[in-house]
């Protein structure tokens, strides 16, 4: 699996990282590193689609015969829903965020007609009831789009008849309410959100939300690819902080 994008920024990625005085051991496909986190052998054996939904863009990935076969990125993402409702019901950036997240929804029609939120207004103090259901009309449109972006993505490249293990949606906007029921009705095939698997310890109360997805699968990467360096080329740092990851996610 070929992957391409800019040496520039790479490069200017890993000297922010360097600037902190942290050494860059290897750099990850985010799509890769978030499957190790959410996704089964199963499902990459069978063939499955990882949407992760982040704030800026939409990282895709096709997984099958357990590996990965195609992966995309898209730059329409949950911070397009934000901004939507910012411009759809007048409110600050932040008040689209926060209602976006406890009364958002993409399932309009589970919204009754007649219920009313209480949000911000722009430029004073004051606060305004607006309709729920406008609310999830404006969500629901983005969502389609987001989503619908993606599968083209995956039809042109010829891989939707081939995914049976269907769709697993991580990233931030998995939580969004209704996103995965959505998912379903409108593509035929089964869907979940990617939550973090079993065999996680001590932290995982903390970090099994789906935001954490690539997180979790970088440090599960570094415990794998510790695994498989050769033992003299491993440093006492790395060994340590390797060995710290191990014993708060695996517990020994």
């Amino acid at each position: 699996h070929l992957v391409l994008g800019s040496v520039t920024a790479v490069r200017n990625l890993v000297r922010c990282i360097k600037y902190l005085r942290i050494e860059v051991e290897q750099i990850v496909l985010q799509p890769l590193a978030s499957s190790l986190a959410v996704l089964s052998s199963a499902e990459k054996e069978l063939g499955v689609v990882l949407l992760d939904i982040g704030g800026g863009t939409t990282d895709i990935s096709i997984y099958k015969g357990g590996d990965i076969w195609f992966s995309k990125v898209i730059p329409v993402a949950g911070q397009h829903i934000t901004n939507d409702i910012t411009v759809g019901l007048q409110t600050p950036i932040e008040e689209a965020e926060r209602i976006k997240k406890e009364y958002g929804t993409c399932l309009v029609d589970s919204v009754d007609d007649n219920e009313k939120i209480e949000i911000a207004t722009i430029g004073g103090d004051g606060t305004k009831l607006v309709s729920r259901k406008r609310l999830a009309k404006i969500i629901e449109a983005r969502v389609e789009e987001i989503l619908d972006l993606a599968m083209e993505e995956v039809e042109n490249a010829g891989y939707k008849d081939i995914v049976p293990g269907g769709l697993v949606i991580t990233g931030g906007t998995a939580l969004l309410d209704g996103i995965v029921e959505f998912a379903q009705a409108r593509y035929g095939l089964p869907a979940r959100r990617g939550q973090i698997p079993q065999g996680i310890h001590g932290l995982r109360d903390i970090v099994e939300s789906p935001i954490y997805a690539t997180a979790i699968g970088l440090l599960k990467y570094a415990v794998e690819f510790k695994k498989l360096e050769p033992q003299e080329s491993r440093g006492g740092w790395f060994n340590t902080v390797l060995a710290w990851l191990r014993s708060i996610l695996w517990g020994g």
